[in-house]
């Protein structure tokens, strides 16, 4: 595992650790580094964490940290369910397994559930693709829904923003993301889009984003 992976990981451990509240230690942490390491899964038979480790360094070019972070998260919340798996133990019963722990056990709300469940089902499909011997156990599992609670900005709260907008230093930080805030604000973009946004995404002639 490469050193930035190795970071990543112990990051990601000691944020799961501070959240469910787990007792932090060097013992804990280099237990968890043990477990990791390509000699603890080959002697522990945990191919499907050799392959899920490997499919993350592959993607690693094309995706974002913060969704590399998110399948750390997902890899850690596997490793606290059951610390060894094999490929042939991937079957419907392991899923449904898995989402009660992370119900009942991590206490997970449906969110944040149905994107452990997206990685896992990932992984799933990427090993289906390259002929590994597992069945894509999702198409009998249904997947949580999230609740979205849409809340929307009045126009006064709008304004008052614009008003913080004018008198903020131009030289600030908090200017700047303001700046980038209410732009999104008033185009109907996500945060997101705004910031991979470039000029030839910008129709001039006819208004358009």
């Amino acid at each position: 595992m490469a050193l930035f992976s190795k970071v990543l990981a112990i990051e990601t451990f000691l944020n799961t650790c501070i959240a469910t509240n787990v007792p932090i230690s060097v013992t804990s942490v280099k237990n968890h580094l043990s477990a990791s390491s390509p000699r603890s899964r080959k002697s522990s038979n945990g191919t499907f964490y050799d392959y899920y480790n490997t499919f993350v360094e592959r993607m690693r070019s094309t995706l974002s940290q913060s969704t590399i972070m998110a399948y750390m998260n997902t890899y850690n919340a596997l490793k606290a369910y059951r610390q060894i798996i094999d490929i042939t133990d991937i079957n419907l019963t392991f899923i449904e397994d898995f989402d009660i722990f992370l119900r009942d056990v991590r206490r997970n709300e449906d969110g944040g559930r149905a994107n452990k469940h997206k990685h896992l089902k990932t992984i799933i499909l990427d090993m289906v693709k390259h002929d590994l011997p597992i069945k894509n156990t999702y198409l009998l599992f249904k997947m949580p829904k999230c609740k979205v609670k849409e809340t929307y900005l009045e126009k006064a709260e709008i304004e008052l923003f614009r008003n913080l907008y004018n008198k903020l230093p131009k030289t600030e930080m908090l200017f700047k993301c303001l700046e980038m805030y209410l732009f999104a604000c008033y185009c109907g973009l996500r945060l997101s889009d705004v910031v991979t946004l470039q000029w030839n995404h910008i129709d001039f002639e006819n208004g358009l984003i």
